[in-house]
């Protein structure tokens, strides 16, 4: 695993899909890339936290939770867009199979 500092990710954001917008592989890839950033995120907070150095560092303690707690709710959301993603392409799929159907 590539060995990344907490604070290599913190330019990640959470954009939202809208609803016009057509899913494709290339938001698909997006999102998995993302939730692995994020994980990978999440694991240097872990790591980080078991560390001897920092057992007693009480305000790294408590920033190190809260961003694990931040992250958890991050990777929570991408994962539910990817899940509305592979609804609305699947509709649209169904659609365009439908439409072949009707003559």
């Amino acid at each position: 695993m590539n060995k990344q500092s907490p604070n290599d990710f913190l330019h990640i954001g959470n954009p939202k899909f809208s609803s016009e917008d057509c899913p494709g592989e290339k938001d698909f890839g997006r999102i998995e890339e993302r939730i692995q950033m994020v994980e990978e995120m999440m694991e240097s907070w872990k790591e980080a936290l078991v560390a001897p150095e920092k057992a007693l560092d009480k305000d790294f303690i408590r920033r190190a939770f809260n961003e694990v707690a931040m992250l958890t709710e991050l990777v929570d959301s991408l994962y539910a867009e990817w899940i509305q993603l592979d609804e609305i392409n699947g509709s649209s799929e169904q659609s365009k199979s439908s439409e072949k159907i009707v003559c």
